[in-house]
């Protein structure tokens, strides 16, 4: 598997007026991808670092030509994490401020 051809990531939190503690941390974005191929993006625990407050995601699935759209979302407390990094295929890392 290559490396993959990412567009328009954003990260963010959401937060429900009830539940000021609870958050939910969105990502999305474009991932290029073979046509038919369905890419998703997966917490990387092993690449947790708690000092950092950064959530490691790798992306499943192969790389290719069509762009498709990529969702992921967890349940946090709010300001858990300060920055979202993707780790493609190729170990290209972006990282989003949430």
């Amino acid at each position: 598997m290559g490396d993959i051809a990412l567009q328009d990531w954003n990260a963010w939190e959401h937060s429900y007026p009830s539940a000021r503690v609870v958050c939910t941390l969105i990502v999305t974005g474009l991932a290029q991808v073979d046509d038919g191929i369905k890419v998703a993006l997966k917490e990387d625990a092993s690449s947790q670092s708690e000092r950092t407050k950064t959530l490691h995601l790798r992306f499943v699935g192969k790389t290719g030509f069509s762009w498709e759209p990529v969702w992921f979302q967890k349940k946090v407390r709010c300001g858990d994490y300060t920055k979202v990094e993707l780790i493609s295929p190729g170990g290209l890392q972006k990282t989003w401020w949430t």
